[in-house]
């Protein structure tokens, strides 16, 4: 990603703040990088958005969830989860980071790492139910009571719309 296009910015999630470490460490002499994590002062976190919004060197922003709400980073263009969120409004809040109307990418790639055959490769799928669901309620597909109506139908389409 960062070979092919010298403007290419990334983001990267991992809920674990020694997988960021390590990633930095090993993409140190590609490209220059910065950490934002829990546990960062705000002026230290503040920095590493501000040099990684502004600095043209700075192409890899490396985040724990800390960095998952509130910090618009519309630079980048690419988004990899490392590892995945429990919570599917995690995910959602991830991948927000790069999906702003201020972009001027006339598009982002948002990729996550799932080991296939793996416990990663379920919680996928049951993120992306998860998200089907919540889509459901944001367009209002549910009664003045708030249930959903659940028939052969709803259900056939709900199945319809959470492949992987």
């Amino acid at each position: 990603m960062l070979n092919e296009d010298p403007t290419n910015k990334v983001v990267l999630f991992s809920f674990f703040k020694k997988n960021l470490r390590l990633i930095q460490e090993a993409t140190r002499g590609l490209t220059d990088s910065v950490l934002f994590m829990g546990g960062m002062g705000a002026h230290e976190r503040d920095l590493a958005k501000e040099r990684f919004q502004t600095d043209d060197r700075v192409r890899l922003f490396l985040s724990s969830d800390a960095g998952g709400y509130g910090v618009d980073l519309p630079q980048a263009n690419y988004l990899i989860s490392y590892d995945l969120p429990w919570s599917a409004g995690k995910l959602d809040q991830r991948d927000a980071r790069i999906i702003r109307l201020s972009s001027t990418h006339p598009h982002v790639t948002i990729t996550s790492f799932v080991m296939k055959g793996s416990i990663e490769e379920r919680q996928y799928e049951m993120l992306q139910q998860k998200r089907a669901i919540n889509q459901a309620f944001i367009d209002k597909k549910y009664d003045s009571q708030g249930k959903f109506d659940l028939s052969l139908g709803t259900l056939s389409e709900f199945l319809s719309n959470t492949e992987v």
